[in-house]
């Protein structure tokens, strides 16, 4: 999706085994300046879909609890990557509940729509 200059790319709940078939398909068709990371962070696609769609800023659709948890890279190590991949100040949570106004100026500066210190 392209809005005001910005490309987004909505991954829904798509799994990891989806990730090789939309890349061989679309290829750099998906790269994206904002990505949705999929099915919540969990088990969603892998990193080779966010190296590909290389986005500078990730939506987690999900609390700051979890993505605290699931970066610390045990369980969902595709989490870790694609957090530092943007960096803290580039990934925009659900909780509270943000509003993003387009066009997006990017790179990202700073600001209340980032959390911080979730290590």
């Amino acid at each position: 999706m392209n809005i005001d200059g910005n490309s987004i790319m909505w991954t829904g709940d798509a799994k990891n085994w989806a990730s090789k078939g939309i890349t061989r398909r679309y290829g750099d068709y998906v790269k994206s300046d904002i990505c949705q990371v999929a099915h919540h962070g969990y088990d969603g696609l892998n990193q080779a879909f966010y190296n590909t769609v290389s986005p500078k800023v990730l939506l987690w659709p999900t609390s700051k609890a979890n993505v605290a948890n699931q970066i610390k890279g045990t369980t969902y190590a595709v989490d870790k990557l694609i957090y530092n991949m943007v960096g803290a100040d580039n990934v925009i949570i659900s909780e509270p509940t943000q509003t993003i106004t387009l066009p997006l100026s990017l790179p990202f500066v700073k600001g209340v729509n980032r959390f911080e210190n979730v290590n």
